[in-house]
């Protein structure tokens, strides 16, 4: 395994992680504007994207695994990166910075449109407790109203 295999499998991870958090920021702006169409085809993509990412964090994991061992060190990109020549160091750390900024903004996104569910989810809650409270009162301030005869039901 050579450092630049790994960082290739790196550049890799970012792609697909970028791509996750370009379809999390379309379903935050269709969960903002309640566009259920939306919201239903970014859960697809969502999906897509995310088994695509946890199957390029498998390779890119292993590699790093196989490097780290190669050079006797811990399997992390920047203990790895310690062990190498200067420039796959500069190559390998880069990536290390790269992969914890994306992490940390996946989980900032998928926190935050957990967060618009649950809001959504209580919205409607709360509606559907308003029109049951509203089905059970009387329809007037007064008591039942009079149950009239139907236009229908009149003889003419």
């Amino acid at each position: 395994m050579t450092p630049r295999h790994v960082a290739t499998l790196w550049s890799e991870w970012a792609r697909s992680a970028e791509t996750l958090l370009q379809v999390l920021a379309r379903q935050e702006r269709a969960l903002i504007s309640r566009d259920t169409d939306q919201v239903q085809e970014c859960l697809e993509q969502i999906e897509s994207a995310r088994s695509k990412l946890q199957e390029k964090d498998e390779e890119a994991r292993s590699a790093i695994f196989a490097l780290a061992q190669a050079v006797g060190s811990e399997p992390t990109l920047r203990d790895v990166a310690r062990k190498l020549p200067p420039s796959d160091a500069r190559l390998l750390s880069g990536f290390a910075g790269t992969a914890e900024r994306l992490a940390d903004a996946l989980r900032a996104s998928f926190i935050r449109n957990h967060a618009l569910i649950e809001n959504e989810m209580a919205y409607v809650s709360g509606t559907l407790m308003l029109i049951g409270q509203a089905l059970r009162e009387p329809s007037t301030p007064y008591g039942k109203a009079p149950a009239g005869a139907l236009t229908l039901d009149r003889k003419v």
